[in-house]
């Protein structure tokens, strides 16, 4: 009886486990933040903004902290380009953005493990670079972009931005490796949307309460039975 009593707790534990909250990340130099929705999200929302590589502790789009870590490494920040989205709502997403010649790794950390995600990658060229594309894998999902038009001004899937549906491991990791198919590896900005979890449905965590409460109904009676 303590065994089920154990089991028990420790899946009612489990099923009060948070979901990750949609993160918003954005790459620059000297510009100014985005706030808002871009594919994913909606208005006001709030976005990390990163300007140079390191161990970054991710906030949620309300600006509260996650507990989730970003680790970049051996990337370059630019200050912002005009481009295509210099006069639409999203200028300040599309502009700035970090890069490598050659590519390079990201890992995302203390995701909710085995969990499900929509990952969108945005990548653009500046007014000066059309052509530029990338290869995306994120924990073994592969995407490509096909070469950028700097003059565009709205979002184009499988140009100037990838949506990508992929899992972090046991540990709650995502690696996310990007690399050069033409010109540079550009990188304006990602969001990580949860789909997906090992946390029991609603229906699930109620019968894990009844169950918990048959256990100890049990017990009690147990103990009223020796006195």
């Amino acid at each position: 009886m303590r065994l089920n009593s154990i089991v028990l707790g420790c899946l009612l534990l489990s099923a009060l486990a948070q979901a990750t909250p949609l993160l918003d990340v954005q790459f620059g130099g000297t510009g100014p933040a985005y706030t808002g929705a871009a594919v994913d999200g909606t208005a006001g929302d709030y976005w990390n903004y990163l300007t140079e590589p390191g161990n970054i502790s991710l906030d949620d789009t309300a600006g509260d902290p996650t507990g989730i870590v970003l680790t970049d490494s051996d990337s370059s920040f630019t200050s912002p380009f005009g481009g295509g989205f210099s006069s639409t709502p999203f200028a300040a997403l599309m502009a700035g953005y970090l890069f490598n010649t050659f590519g390079n790794t990201m890992t995302i950390t203390g995701l909710e493990p085995d969990a499900t995600f929509n990952l969108y990658i945005y990548t653009q060229g500046d007014v000066a670079s059309d052509g530029r594309a990338i290869e995306v894998n994120a924990n073994g999902v592969i995407g490509d972009t096909a070469a950028t038009d700097a003059t565009a001004s709205t979002f184009i899937l499988g140009q100037n931005y990838l949506n990508l549906a992929v899992t972090a491991d046991g540990s709650g990791d995502l690696t996310i490796s990007y690399a050069t198919l033409s010109g540079e590896s550009d990188i304006n900005g990602f969001q990580l949307d949860q789909t997906g979890s090992d946390t029991p449905e609603p229906a699930t965590f109620a019968l894990l309460v009844v169950g918990l409460a048959v256990v100890a109904g049990r017990k009690l009676r147990r103990l009223r039975g020796q006195l």
